[in-house]
């Protein structure tokens, strides 16, 4: 009797450990299985971010970059496409602080310069131009000869700025007074050809604004309207007085339209900064 219960004893034993082994074992393949169903899962995210990532050509990723003011994504262009999405961040946004981002010197020098060329041109004085690289120092110095109409103001400038500063003031001058022989004063070819055009052509000015009808049409404005923007300065005003945008009624975008900026409150057109003390 006694060894039936302990062989039954012992049968009870094995069977427990053997049960015991079993559920271990099911529980680690179970363990196992799911290590790779995440592993599997993990992968196929990480093909698909690798697709997406391909399939966005530079061109996308960078309207991205620039549309969510993202440098971060910039950077994962090429050189020199990276430094100068950053610098298209900073242009469109009016904010120098993402120009430090970039790598490049020279395109970092480019991104700082066109906020210093903006406050030059609203500081309204030339000499400050010349300490600006070639493309800037350029449009910066005809922003100003566009407004001048003395051939006086010229002559301390450099000589290769001085000859455009009178190119630009005789072809003023010969529009003003009718005369093809001025144009032949002006030196650059594609100026003076314009300048002979002109007037000789003789053009009409239907809006009676100062500026020839088709000379109108090369600037984009209204060659019936004097003031094409509606912003209370005549299209003469903007483009040879105060430097605004004839075809933008609110040039700095600060929520004032130039011509309340000008004669109201005496604030300055060119600048989002310069706001009226309400």
């Amino acid at each position: 009797m006694k060894i039936k219960i302990s062989i039954v004893l012992i049968f009870l034993v094995i069977l427990f450990f053997s049960l015991v082994s079993y559920f271990i074992w099911e529980g680690i393949n179970l363990k196992s299985d799911k290590a790779t169903k995440t592993q599997e899962v993990l992968v196929i995210k990480e093909k698909e971010t690798a697709k997406n990532d391909i399939a966005m050509s530079d061109y996308e990723k960078r309207k991205k970059a620039i549309k969510d003011k993202n440098t971060a994504l910039c950077k994962e262009l090429k050189s020199p496409e990276d430094g100068e999405c950053i610098s298209d961040i900073a242009s469109e946004y009016g904010d120098i602080k993402y120009c430090s981002e970039i790598l490049d010197e020279g395109i970092k020098r480019h991104c700082d310069e066109l906020f210093v060329y903006e406050k030059i041109v609203a500081s309204a004085y030339y000499g400050d131009c010349l300490s600006l690289s070639t493309g800037y120092k350029e449009n910066c110095l005809d922003n100003f000869f566009w407004q001048w109409n003395d051939l006086g103001k010229c002559k301390d400038l450099p000589v290769i700025n001085k000859v455009r500063c009178q190119d630009i003031i005789n072809r003023k001058l010969a529009y003003s007074e009718d005369n093809n022989k001025i144009c032949d004063k002006i030196n650059d070819k594609s100026l003076r050809d314009d300048c002979r055009i002109v007037v000789i052509s003789k053009s009409d000015d239907s809006d009676n604004d100062g500026i020839f009808d088709q000379l109108e049409l090369s600037y984009g404005t209204d060659p019936f309207k004097a003031d094409t923007d509606s912003d209370g300065l005549t299209d003469i005003e903007e483009l040879s007085k105060y430097n605004t945008n004839p075809k933008n009624p609110d040039t700095d975008g600060d929520g004032y339209v130039d011509g309340d900026e000008i004669n109201k409150y005496h604030t300055n057109p060119l600048s989002s900064d310069s706001k009226p003390s309400l």
